[in-house]
């Protein structure tokens, strides 16, 4: 007895949500930010590069008719930049947790300067916020960890898209060549 895949994992049903998702993702991020002052770090910044480029990428999958094999190979696209995301969020936490060490950018540095002019400089180009310290939690989580569920869930929600679209196409072989052609 074969499985019926859930009706989320239909086209344009699947591609909706993940626009959804990824804008609200970023809707929350810039809120935070915005209108109650959590300052991001370098890596909070990272992490919402996948998001912008799962958006504009959702939105292509929603928009595409028909359906077909160049759905498939955006559905893999977008599963790789979540999975891109999760290891941005996994790194994150890492440096939040103490468990390794962050960028060169991620923490401030010592200001230096021989005027009044190169202090201010300095001053200018400080990073707001240091990676290793936690600037918002919800349930005793960081904005990091919730990312590491969230891109985590939409790259496997966008590969068992994929899978669903190949069940109906010619195939991922045949989706991630129409890239090129």
């Amino acid at each position: 007895m074969k499985l019926k895949p859930p009706e989320l994992l239909y086209l344009p049903r699947i591609g909706l949500l993940l626009l959804l998702a990824s804008a609200a993702s970023l809707t929350f991020a810039f809120i935070l930010q915005f209108v109650y002052g959590v300052a991001p770090c370098i890596l909070c910044l990272a992490q919402r590069v996948p998001f912008a480029f799962g958006t504009i990428l959702a939105a292509t999958l929603v928009a595409a008719r028909p359906f077909g094999k160049h759905s498939t190979a955006l559905l893999l696209v977008i599963a790789f930049v979540y999975l891109v995301n999760t290891g941005i969020a996994i790194f994150h936490t890492g440096v939040e947790q103490h468990w390794w060490m962050g960028t060169a950018s991620c923490s401030t540095q010592p200001l230096a300067g021989d005027n009044a002019d190169d202090l201010r400089e300095a001053l200018l180009n400080t990073t707001l916020a240091r990676c290793d310290e936690i600037s918002w939690t919800f349930l005793g989580f960081s904005m990091a960890n919730w990312n590491i569920l969230l891109s985590g869930a939409l790259a496997v929600f966008a590969g068992l898209g994929a899978q669903r679209q190949h069940d109906q196409s010619k195939g991922i072989w045949h989706a991630l060549m129409s890239l090129f052609s």
